[in-house]
């Protein structure tokens, strides 16, 4: 017996197309219900510069919660900026987080400061889930054109 190899290769390749779509069906499902439960959860937006670092706690519908910097620490001057300090003023936004009843956070982080990520392990010390951590610190791609060197 014997077995046209065109058409048999043929069928396998139909078959594995097939196989191909569905599989892209269902990633492009999977990935379209990730995405409606980030976007139905509060966001933190962590703002941080080199001197100071903002923490503002946002709702699904955009509006503003609760915003907390290191001025309500009461400290000032070199201790302001230091990594245990934003690690309190982590703890407190996600305390005030649980009291409002939000225990799952996605995360937005901007700003080039040392300050990041410990306001991140002080809001997951109080037992807060958080989905998603995304950085929007804006990078230049090439930056700004040089200027002309000065012919001699």
């Amino acid at each position: 017996m014997q077995v046209d190899n065109k058409s048999y290769t043929q069928r396998r390749i139909n078959k594995a197309y097939k196989l191909l779509n569905l599989n892209k069906k269902l990633n492009e499902n999977i990935i379209a219900y990730k995405q409606s439960i980030k976007k139905s959860l509060p966001t933190l937006n962590i703002y941080s510069a080199y001197n100071n670092t903002i923490l503002s706690l946002i709702s699904p519908n955009n509006k503003t919660l609760f915003v907390c910097s290191e001025g309500v620490i009461k400290t000032k001057g070199m201790r302001k900026s230091s990594p245990f300090i934003i690690y309190d003023l982590g703890r407190k936004v996600g305390e005030k987080a649980l009291e409002l009843g939000l225990n799952k956070l996605n995360i937005q982080i901007k700003g080039i400061g040392k300050s990041r990520f410990p306001a991140i392990h002080g809001i997951k010390s109080t037992g807060i889930v958080i989905y998603s951590i995304k950085d929007l610190t804006p990078l230049p791609h090439n930056g700004c054109k040089l200027p002309n060197k000065k012919s001699k």
